[in-house]
């Protein structure tokens, strides 16, 4: 084997082994790979088909069918790719790369050495680029007095709205869905609400039957379940799962047709939507369960407490193994989003949940008085005596939280603010 040639298997090797890790993974895991491979396959296969077209010649050599081949595949694994989020200069960016396959692909007669150059150098350089911010932040660690305290933030986008799972998940659930009373509903389109019918971003291939949501839901609920037993997995690898805390949350929960509310949250205040998921993991204390009410506010103080520190005085919420105030149920103050037509608020405490429907002042407003858990009986007319308890604390509960602390702001950095636009936080 000649040294060119040697160089061109090298280059070749190096660059699918590249293509093949950052590439097909981050087709799955990653929004922008995805539309750039799809990019990449449009611009290469359309090129072919202008060629046909136009009577020229198609490459023909022993590696074009493969190459071919695999654009396809790529082409069609991307093809229903979503990408929200994604910036001006970041598109610009994978244009420019997948530009490069027709270039490629037109030249594999005559050159394959340099098609195969062409393919994996720009590939390569994405590569070595990452692997430069990588390596760089592991000195910057080094630095800092690693190896020490770690602290890891995953966040899970999944399960969210359209429901999506990797197959076969839905289909492993359908089975399961299909045995509800109203599994074979048709439901009518919605707005975003959700109120009364499936809300147009949840449409998937035209289905509005009720089971292929609800199976959809479980297996993205599945999908991120599998993910967590890999993080914690690679832990236990690591060999520093005993020794680290765990702590896995949810923001909110999602309606599944109680109520007549499909498939959408932020509207109301039910079990379904409010009451979620807080496990926590301390090394060295036995699995159990806990019976107070807490909120997501006592995540920050507790996992500050874990980290051997102390939440700041302006800080809401309690550390939930402090020894005075850990067992002490929390007060939760509730609201759904802003943009609702009837803002709902309301407080939990004592074992009670008290909800306020339309705002204070409203001639229309409506309170409403439930034991925790028992959403079916409004106990509001038969305890009236205990309403203006539930107001004064539900007072006390809106005015702290119309405050925010005083903290210092700080403005995000271009690498902060692309990442924040790739998942979808920030819009142009």
């Amino acid at each position: 084997m000649t040294a060119r040639r040697a160089a061109e298997v090298a280059a070749a090797s190096l660059g699918l082994a590249t293509f093949a890790y950052g590439g097909w993974d981050g087709a799955l895991w990653d929004a922008r790979w995805q539309l750039a491979l799809h990019l990449a396959a449009v611009a290469a296969l359309g090129g072919l088909v202008a060629i046909g077209l136009g009577g020229g010649r198609l490459p023909r050599t022993p590696i074009d069918l493969p190459v071919i081949g695999v654009v396809a595949a790529f082409g069609l694994a991307t093809l229903f790719a979503q990408n929200p989020g994604l910036s001006a200069p970041a598109l610009a960016g994978i244009t420019a790369t997948a530009a490069v396959l027709p270039v490629a692909l037109l030249v594999l007669r005559h050159r394959p050495g340099l098609a195969a150059a062409i393919v994996t150098l720009p590939i390569i350089g994405l590569a070595a680029g990452a692997l430069a911010v990588l390596g760089w932040r592991r000195v910057e660690w080094l630095l800092a007095g690693g190896p020490g305290p770690l602290l890891l933030w995953v966040h899970y986008q999944d399960p969210h709205g359209p429901y999506t799972p990797p197959e076969p998940r839905r289909a492993r659930w359908l089975p399961i869905a299909g045995r509800a009373p109203d599994a074979m509903r048709e439901l009518p389109l919605s707005n975003e609400s959700g109120q009364g019918g499936l809300p147009f971003y949840q449409v998937v291939d035209g289905h509005r039957d009720v089971a292929f949501y609800r199976a959809g839901y479980m297996g993205e609920v599945a999908y991120t379940d599998e993910m967590i037993g890999r993080l914690l997995e690679g832990l236990g690898q690591h060999g520093v799962l005993d020794r680290t805390a765990v702590v896995f949350a949810a923001d909110h929960g999602e309606g599944m047709g109680e109520d007549d509310y499909w498939f959408a949250h932020g509207e109301r205040l039910s079990e379904a939507l409010v009451r979620v998921p807080l496990l926590v993991k301390r090394p060295g204390l036995a699995p159990g369960r806990r019976s107070d009410v807490v909120s997501l506010l006592d995540v920050f103080p507790t996992v500050a407490a874990l980290a051997g520190g102390a939440a700041p005085g302006t800080s809401r919420g309690r550390d939930l193994f402090d020894a005075q105030r850990g067992q002490r149920s929390s007060a939760v103050y509730l609201t759904n989003l802003g943009q609702n037509e009837t803002p709902r608020r309301g407080l939990i405490d004592r074992g009670f949940k008290y909800v306020r429907e339309r705002g204070e002042g409203d001639p229309g407003a409506r309170e409403r008085l439930f034991a925790l858990g028992d959403e079916e009986r409004d106990l509001a007319a038969e305890r009236e005596a205990d309403l203006p308890a539930f107001r004064a604390a539900y007072a006390v509960a809106r005015e702290a939280m119309s405050h925010a602390p005083d903290e210092k702001a700080r403005r995000l950095s271009p690498v902060e603010e692309e990442q924040l636009k790739a998942l979808g936080y920030v819009r142009e």
